[in-house]
């Protein structure tokens, strides 16, 4: 019966203890250890059972059912009595980080299919250790274009930890996350674009980027005949931007009191309650002077 335990939580080569559930967490926790007394010592090769220090590790290792299985791995620190050198017991798939490379693998299947906030929610995990993850394991991918069946693609950029730039790419017409390049350089998207194979790419009428001008010429330069365009989110992040630039200047040279209206403007009309909109109303009405504000208020609507 472990045998099989073993196999259905791929798990081999250690031996499980007790199981518990954990309802309230949505949690599996399997009690692990080594499976044998001996151990090679890393230096000098002599095998030695000499326990120097006992400690407990909880490890993510696989998702099952919507509970994240936990492994708590009892790891050893033995000394060795030929050397005397103070080492720590070894397992295989099994490093000092706190998932296992099961785990990060199960982690992105489920991005085939979910977005990165609900898998993060779902699983305590921060987006930045998901992107992570991607980065790392991303040679690992491999994606079946027969299957996939791209006809929008979604080019995008995003800031990771605030410092390095990566570049996403999304299957829009599926919603599928395809892949994220390592780098957000020219080269790394003609080079992701040139391994889609011909027929496939074919297949692709329109491509979505944000608006990086640096997008357009690989573009056009890897794809012909397709519609190229700006993803709506950013489009409607520069309107409003550019109201909130208008407003500030019209604040500034007015008379009198100032109103507190950034919100107000940034917020789409249809959110607005009955209060809202007639403070909208009285700023227009107290701007009237500046009819620029208004303009760029139902150009920004219009856009949204």
């Amino acid at each position: 019966m472990k045998k099989y335990t073993n196999k259905l939580f791929n798990l081999q080569g250690l031996l499980l203890g007790k199981i518990d559930f954990n309802d309230e967490e949505k949690q599996i926790i399997i009690h692990a250890r080594g499976p044998g007394k001996f151990v090679k010592c890393p230096s000098c090769s002599f095998t030695t059972k000499k326990v120097h220090q006992i400690s407990h590790r909880k490890i993510k290792h696989s998702i099952l059912d919507h509970r994240v299985v936990i492994l708590c791995l009892q790891v050893r620190r033995l000394k060795c009595k030929h050397c005397s050198l103070v080492f720590t017991e070894p397992f295989v798939g099994v490093d000092r980080r706190r998932t296992t490379p099961n785990f990060r693998l199960q982690l992105l299947d489920w991005l085939t299919r979910n977005s990165f906030s609900y898998i993060g929610q779902k699983f305590n995990i921060s987006p930045a250790t998901l992107v992570r993850y991607l980065l790392e394991m991303n040679g690992d991918i491999k994606i079946d274009w027969a299957k996939v069946n791209v006809t929008k693609l979604g080019i995008d950029e995003h800031s990771f930890r605030g410092k390095r730039m990566i570049i996403t790419i999304t299957d829009l017409s599926n919603k599928k996350l395809l892949a994220i390049l390592k780098g957000d350089s020219q080269r790394d998207l003609i080079e992701f674009i040139n391994s889609i194979p011909n027929k496939y790419r074919a297949k692709i009428d329109e491509v979505c980027t944000d608006l990086r001008s640096s997008f357009v010429p690989v573009i056009n330069k890897c794809f012909s005949d397709v519609m190229h365009t700006a993803d709506r989110f950013h489009v409607e992040v520069l309107a409003r931007r550019a109201l909130d630039e208008i407003r500030s200047i019209v604040q500034d040279e007015g008379v009198g009191s100032k109103m507190n209206m950034k919100k107000i403007l940034w917020v789409n009309k249809d959110s607005l309650n009955e209060y809202e909109l007639s403070r909208l109303e009285l700023i227009f009405k107290k701007y009237e002077r500046y009819p620029v504000l208004k303009q760029a208020y139902i150009i920004k609507e219009k856009i949204i």
